[in-house]
């Protein structure tokens, strides 16, 4: 018995080693085949050059001899400020689905879509009324937003970008103090908010700041609010299309949006970013990933989760709406997992943190 236990825990044990083996080689046959196929020709050991020793300034090893800001207007250049991504987008997808809804007891489809010339619509109305009847001014004034993700949220967003108001983006997690120091600091002229809870305990202070023309918010509100605030459905539903504005012409260097920080480690920090700044990253990224054979269609999805006042994920969603892709909000990370099975998204942006609390979930359901 002893030696027959002894040489079946050798065969286990040669099985094993060579289950392990076939893993790994598996693995990196897997690994060298995704390198050799999407590889971009960048050495990850020299992947950029220093082109300012005093700034200590680096950019790309490709680009290092190129003016980036006179080549960027080559790449996709009918898009020159962040007001030209959704046409751009519309042309790509042939006015294709844009922004889904999600009705999760709707089994057989889930999703309802809306395309992009009906996105384009929502944003020009928005972007008519802040300019019209807020008495907005073109490359003066600033639209700060508070609100889970949803699409109204990029309605407006692209509203200011087109019609060429500054885009404040506020974390969810600012607490009412750091809110009102920050819209004090820039002058915001329309707040805009997912409900009126939101602001539910600061609200009569928000109403008695002078520079604050209008509360806008998304989702349906009563009759009875004060005059400064308005509802984003009425706005939509009752504009006529005689009362759409044109365009306004947008300088690229023109400020398009102030980049908070999150205020974890304290006070938020203010940077601003213009409309080329914008572009520069994202084209270059798109340039990346052709580089790479990453092809990016109009029938690939997008599911926004991050914060839409995270860069990133802004970042990704200018990128996606580029492209004409289709694009599902999640309103945050804790849902991910609810949504993934009616989504289906082919992409998303992902940072370690919200890995973590997507482990922690899953941990404590164990």
């Amino acid at each position: 018995m002893p030696s027959s236990f002894s040489k079946s825990n050798g065969t286990y044990a040669a099985l094993a080693a060579g289950a392990v083996v076939a893993t790994y080689a598996g693995t990196h046959a897997y690994k060298s085949r995704i390198q050799r196929n999407f590889d971009d020709g960048i050495d990850l050991k020299n992947q950029t050059v220093e082109i300012d020793p005093i700034e200590h300034i680096r950019r790309c090893t490709f680009y290092k001899d190129i003016d980036i800001f006179t080549f960027h207007k080559t790449v996709y250049p009918t898009v020159q400020t962040l007001g030209d991504v959704f046409y751009n987008g519309y042309a790509a997808s042939n006015d294709g689905p844009c922004i889904g809804y999600l009705n999760e007891t709707n089994k057989e489809e889930p999703l309802h879509w809306i395309s992009y010339s009906t996105a384009l619509q929502q944003i020009r109305r928005i972007g008519s009324h802040l300019w019209t009847e807020a008495k907005l001014t073109p490359t003066k004034s600033t639209v700060a937003i508070i609100s889970l993700n949803r699409p109204e949220y990029s309605f407006v967003e692209f509203a200011c970008y087109m019609y060429g108001f500054t885009v404040l983006a506020l974390y969810t997690s600012y607490d009412p103090a750091t809110i009102l120091s920050i819209l004090e600091k820039t002058k915001t002229d329309v707040l805009v908010v997912d409900n009126l809870d939101r602001i539910s305990s600061f609200k009569t202070q928000l109403l008695e700041k002078n520079y604050i023309k209008e509360i806008l918010v998304m989702d349906e509100t009563g009759n009875n609010e004060h005059s400064k605030i308005k509802n984003i459905p009425k706005i939509l539903q009752t504009m006529q299309q005689a009362d759409i504005r044109p365009r306004p012409y947008i300088d690229p260097d023109n400020i398009a949006a102030y980049i908070l920080t999150s205020g974890t480690t304290g006070e938020p920090k203010i940077a601003m970013l213009s409309h080329t700044n914008f572009l520069v990253q994202i084209k270059g990224g798109i340039l990346r990933r052709e580089r790479a054979n990453v092809a990016a269609e109009p029938d690939n999805r997008h599911c926004s989760f991050l914060p839409m006042a995270h860069l990133y994920e802004r970042l990704v969603l200018i990128s996606s709406f580029i492209h004409g892709t289709q694009v599902v909000y999640c309103p945050v990370p804790e849902k991910l997992f609810e949504y993934y099975p009616f989504v289906k998204p082919t992409n998303i942006a992902m940072v370690p943190r919200v890995l973590n609390k997507v482990y922690d979930k899953i941990m404590a359901e164990v």
